[in-house]
């Protein structure tokens, strides 16, 4: 075989490698690219918004508790005696005196729409089965937290995330939306044990108060190690104490 011709068959057979291993390089980016699009896309419809609300509940329940603790009481939440008196309430009173105690029902109703979802969701996640199993379980004692003793039973959760859920717009209710649902008698049925749950914590009655806390922070810091986030309560808390602070 002489030279030139040997020279060609080099040439032609270094092409031909380099072009694989191009498009091999190519395939394996374009497909890290698309699990990383995946990863953002799960991260935006189901961890980040249930993130944030942990961050809120686990807020508002904590400054509640402390106010308890402080006076006995919280004014803030007792501005009603009974659950039932919500329905004689004019659409002031849900923006002025009464907006503590039903915007802390709606951040729950909120993170009960999106326990709802991440449950529904959890197929897609690309975790171990370990994990897998490992943020089943601690969603499951948040729910039992909410179950136990405060009549919010499962059932009540599941339906309550549902309709805080509005699935053709991948949103939950606004506020207002909110409070024009529990207006209406015929709905009201199914938010009365949720509102009665926040009177029981305005009054000190919820003994079991330190468990809540410690599983919302508990499934909190899960899912922000899951996405390599900061720590979404102490931020949280940093935000509200100290609005000023860059």
């Amino acid at each position: 075989m002489n030279i030139d011709l040997m020279n060609t068959i080099i040439t032609a057979g270094t092409s031909i490698v380099v072009v694989i291993l191009s498009q091999t390089l190519i395939r394996q980016r374009e497909r890290k690219q698309a699990l990383e699009n995946d990863r953002a896309c799960l991260c935006n419809e189901y961890i980040n918004p249930i993130r944030f609300m942990l961050a809120e509940n686990y807020y508002r329940v904590n400054k509640i508790a402390r106010q308890v603790k402080e006076t006995g009481k919280s004014k803030d939440i007792l501005v009603i005696g009974k659950e039932t008196d919500v329905l004689d309430k004019n659409p002031e009173w849900f923006v002025e005196d009464g907006c503590y105690l039903i915007s802390s029902c709606y951040l729950t109703a909120c993170l009960f729409a999106y326990m709802e979802k991440m449950r529904k969701g959890i197929p897609f996640f690309r975790i171990s089965r370990y994990k897998d199993t490992q943020l089943t379980y601690i969603i499951n004692k948040l729910v039992v937290d909410f179950s136990a003793n405060l009549n919010i039973y499962y059932v009540i959760q599941m339906n309550i995330g549902k309709e805080c859920y509005i699935k053709d717009e991948q949103r939950v209710l606004s506020y207002r939306e909110f409070c024009e649902l529990l207006k209406n008698k015929e709905n009201f049925k199914w938010y009365k044990s949720l509102i009665a749950y926040y009177l029981r914590i305005g009054r000190g009655e919820y003994k079991e108060m330190k468990y809540l806390l410690v599983h919302i922070s508990q499934l909190s810091r899960y899912l922000d190690n899951l996405v390599k986030g900061g720590d979404s309560i102490k931020q949280k808390i940093l935000a509200e104490e100290n609005p000023d602070r860059d």
